[in-house]
Order: structure tokens, then sequence, then C-alpha cells
């Protein structure tokens, strides 16, 4: 009897045992679920897998947003947004992040190709980067950076943590340490649901955004100036001359003779410009558009004449009629090369401001 007795206490102590280190490893586990290093974990997990479904479980993206737009609209004080506007920021918003999410592979950013001379037979890069005037204020590599950077736990008590991730913008070159709020909710679990320093992030992306923009307009400057010698290099023009002139019986004909010579290392195949119409008090009379395909080869010179009928072709005829003596002037504003490369200024897109 006594024996049996025994064997029922260790039996029991066994079950209890058992039961105790259940209950323990279930009592850890919960603890471990409700602690904001689980929600962390998980968030990183979530962005290496693109899984969207358990994002959502500790991100709320709708108050991320919300607040996010918020502050881009402080940026903007001079901008008056409606209602509607905000909801369709706040919904934009939200739908980057999750079409980054379902790539398949990652959205790196990709780099700028080297930018080749403008005007080759290739197409003028420099004109196409010149027109990149909006530039969103997360990179296109954004998912892939979360992926490697990781979110991490920067500050956290009982109720709140702030989590932190570094993204840089390599298309404006600057970098920011984005800061997330986290709450511990009443259902024991942490979400993220504000962006803290969301205003920092878009006054440090404007502020970079202008700066870049100068940049390229005096890039631009440059770039038109060296096209400009060039061009003028390949139709280097010594003298220009307009008159009203004669011939037979016919009406009066407005002719521009236009000389000059080739000073580049190979052929000239077409040429456009402008003639510039002055009277004799310097106004200006007439802007008249010119092309050349007359061949020049290098080093050779060049004579060349328009002419116009006046009644048609020219409609500031009433002017020039009045006069007897021009002054005029060639402003050369494309080159086609015998190789087929072609030179022209790039054309300026003025920036109006960058808006989200």
């Amino acid at each position: 009897m006594l024996k049996l007795l025994k064997n029922r206490t260790v039996l029991l102590f066994i079950v209890l045992f058992i039961f105790s280190v259940v209950l323990g490893v279930f009592w850890i586990n919960k603890k471990e679920k409700e602690s904001l290093s689980y929600a962390v974990e998980s968030i990183n997990k979530a962005i290496e897998e693109n899984d969207k479904v358990l994002l959502s479980k500790f991100v709320d993206f709708r108050l991320v947003s919300k607040s996010f737009v918020q502050n881009i609209i402080q940026s903007w004080p001079d901008k008056n947004f409606s209602d509607e506007e905000q909801r369709n920021l706040e919904k934009m918003t939200e739908e980057k992040v999750f079409l980054a999410l379902s790539a398949k592979e990652g959205s790196s950013q990709s780099k700028d190709k080297e930018v080749k001379e403008p005007g080759t037979k290739e197409g003028s890069s420099f004109e196409k980067k010149e027109q990149l005037e909006q530039i969103e204020i997360f990179p296109k590599s954004f998912i892939d950076q979360l992926k490697e950077n990781k979110v991490k736990i920067f500050r956290q008590d009982k109720e709140f943590g702030i989590l932190s991730v570094l993204i840089k913008h390599d298309a404006l070159e600057y970098q920011v340490e984005l800061k997330l709020l986290a709450k511990f909710l009443a259902d024991k679990s942490w979400r993220v649901v504000k962006l803290i320093n969301g205003y920092e992030v878009v006054q440090m992306h404007i502020d970079a955004f202008n700066k870049k923009a100068d940049e390229r307009k005096e890039a631009w400057k440059i770039h038109n100036q060296k096209v400009k010698e060039k061009m003028n290099m390949y139709y280097s023009v010594s003298k220009c001359s307009a008159f009203l002139r004669k011939v037979g019986s016919s009406e009066e004909s407005f002719t521009i003779l236009v000389e000059g010579v080739n000073n580049g290392s190979q052929s000239v195949r077409a040429v456009g410009m402008q003639c510039f119409v002055y009277d004799k008090n310097k106004k200006l009379l007439a802007v008249i558009p010119l092309n050349s395909e007359k061949s020049v080869l290098p080093n050779n010179t060049f004579i060349q004449e328009w002419y116009f009928d006046a009644s048609a072709d020219v409609q500031e005829l009433s002017l020039l009629k009045k006069e007897k003596d021009f002054i005029c002037s060639i402003e050369v504003s494309s080159v086609i090369l015998w190789d087929g490369t072609f030179l022209y200024p790039v054309k300026h897109i003025e920036q109006k401001g960058l808006y989200p």
C-alpha cells in the first residue's frame, strides 16, 4: 500500500512538473509575443518576405499615412489641400508601400547610366535627366534598404517604443534616420502608428531637391555654353548681310547673305539658325529662321544666300520696306555633323516648386 502511494506521488509529481513546464513555456512564449522585440523581428521578417498580411499586424498603415500626409501639408502652407486631396495623398502613400512589397524581387533604384554628350546618335541623356523634375520623398530602393538595414529599437518604455532605420536617397544625395512610434495596445500587442520625424524628413527632402535643382541649372548653363561654342566652331559666321533686292520685273525680295568658315575637325551636314534683322538704330525688325543643308568641309569657307518673297515669307514686310539699311546677326541653333552627331542646346525646364 505504501509502495502504491509512493508511485502515485511520483506520478503526480511528474504530471505537475510537465504541466508547469508546459505552462512556463506557454507563459514565456506569450510574454515574448507581447514584447517590442518580437514585434520588430516580425516587422523585419514581413519586409524580408514581402508579407503584407504579417506587416499589417504590426504597422497601422492608415494612421502612419495620415500623420505623414499632415507633415507634407505643413511643409506647403501656401497650398490649400482639399479634404479629397488629403485622402488621395493618404491612399497613395499607403499604396506605394504595398506595391513595393508586392514585387517578387527588390525594387532597387537603377543607377543612372553614364551621361553621354548631348546630341549624339543615341540622343541627349542630359536632356532626359534635365526633365526629371519630380523626385519622390521615398526612394525607389526604399523596401530594399529596409531589408538591408533592418528596423531596430531606438528607445522604449511600457507603453511606447521608438524604432529607427537609416534610409539613403541616392538621387538627391542625402540620408535620414526614420523614427517610428510604436504603441502597446490593449490586446497586448505592439503596433507602429506614426512616423515621428515626418516633418523633418519632408523638409530635408525639399532642401535636397532645391539644391539638386540649382546644381542642374548651373550644369545646364555650362553644358549649353560648351555646345554653343562647338556649334560656332563648326559654323563660324564672319559676315551677315541683309537687304531688299529687285530681280527683273518681279517684286522685291528680301535677301540674307551669310559668310564664314568651318573651323571644326569634320564636315558639317546641316545647320539650323536664326537671323535677327535690325534697323540702323539697332531696333529689332524681324527674326527669320534659316536652314542650310549645304555640306562644308573642315577648314573650308562658305557663302550662302537666302531669298524671301517679302509679301509671303516675311510677316514684318511693312517694317522692312520702310528701311533701306539693315543690320543682321546670326544665332546658330543646331548643327548636324557628317557622322550624324546632332549638336543643340538643351532647353531648361524652369522649376515651379516641388509638390507632393
